[in-house]
C-alpha cells in the first residue's frame, strides 16, 4: 500500500457499537481484550448500549457508566432491550456517523486474539470498495468456510499488511465484524428473521447479494470463545428457542418469567 493509502487507513473514521447483554464481568473482559489488540493507530468513538440484562441488575447501570469512564466509552440508554438488529440501529441514529466511515459490531462477549485486526478492516476498507462486510475468523470458519467450501478462493488484497481474506458465498456465522456505514445505510441497516435474536447473516447475505458487495473473512485475524464456558444457562436455552426452534417470539426477560411461573 502506498504512502497515501496508508495514511488514509490511519485516517478512516471507526465507530464500534457494543450492546450489553450479559453480565457485567464478561462485558469488562470483553472490553479489555478489545482494546489489548486494537490497533494505537485507530481511533474510534465507542459506543456501549445497556440492553436491560434482567439477571443480577442491582446497581447494573451505574457500574456500566463506570465501566465507559475506565474504557472511554459513551453510555447510551433506549429504556429497553431492543434486540440486536433494533438496538445496533438505534445505536447508530443517536451519534452523526458520516457515510465513508466504518462501523465495528463488537459484541461484548468477544474475544479477539491477534492484535491489530481494527487496522487490517480500516486497511482494507480504505483499498477496496466492493467490500462492504469484514468478519474476524472464529471457531467455526475452519468447518463453515474451509471444509464446507463457503467461500471463494483465498485472496491477497494487499495493502499495509498483506491481508489473507475469503469473499465467502452464503451466509456464515458472523461475530466480530466491519461494516461500511455508507452501504449499511442504503440497505435499511441491520434486520434479522427474529424480533430480538438470530438470522442476521441469511438476511443481511440477500442485502450484499443485491447490491453486488462482498463479505469478506479474515483467517489472519482470529477470535476465540473465550467465554463460551460461562454464557448464562438460561440465555442459551432462550437463544435456541427464540432463534432455532422459533417456538418462543418473546424477549429473555419474558422467558424469565415464564420459568419462573413454571417452579
Amino acid at each position: 500500500m502506498g504512502a497515501a493509502k496508508l495514511q488514509r487507513a490511519k485516517a478512516l473514521k471507526v465507530w464500534t457499537v457494543s450492546l450489553a447483554y450479559t453480565s457485567l464481568d464478561i462485558i469488562e473482559e470483553s472490553i479489555a481484550q478489545y482494546y489489548a489488540t486494537k490497533h494505537s493507530d485507530v481511533e474510534t468513538v465507542h459506543l456501549l448500549v445497556d440492553q436491560h440484562w434482567p439477571l443480577y441488575a442491582r446497581d447494573r447501570a451505574a457500574r456500566l457508566r463506570d465501566l465507559c469512564q475506565k474504557f472511554g466509552l459513551t453510555y447510551l440508554d433506549p429504556g429497553k432491550n431492543l434486540g440486536l438488529h433494533d438496538g445496533f440501529n438505534w445505536a447508530l441514529e443517536q451519534v452523526a456517523i458520516p457515510d465513508n466511515a466504518m462501523v465495528i459490531g463488537y459484541d461484548p462477549d468477544s474475544y479477539p486474539v491477534t492484535k491489530g485486526w481494527d487496522m487490517a478492516m480500516c486497511d482494507l476498507f480504505v483499498a477496496y470498495p466492493w467490500i462492504s462486510w469484514l468478519s474476524l475468523w472464529h471457531q467455526h470458519c475452519d468447518r463453515q468456510i474451509i471444509e464446507e467450501k463457503a467461500a471463494g478462493p483465498e485472496l491477497y488484497l494487499g495493502g499495509l499488511r498483506n491481508v489473507r481474506c475469503f469473499p465467502v458465498k452464503r451466509a456464515v456465522m458472523n461475530s466480530v465484524c466491519g461494516i461500511r456505514r455508507g452501504w449499511l445505510r442504503s440497505v435499511g441497516g441491520l434486520t434479522e428473521g427474529n424480533k430480538f435474536y438470530g438470522g442476521l447473516e441469511v438476511a443481511m447475505w440477500e442485502k450484499l447479494q443485491q447490491t453486488k458487495s462482498e463479505w469478506v473473512f479474515l483467517p489472519d485475524y482470529k477470535e476465540i470463545p473465550h467465554f463460551q464456558d460461562r454464557m448464562e444457562p438460561l440465555y442459551r436455552e432462550w437463544k435456541w428457542a427464540h432463534a432455532h426452534e422459533r417456538t418462543f417470539p418473546g424477549d429473555f426477560d419474558s422467558y424469565l418469567t415464564m420459568v419462573a411461573m413454571q417452579q
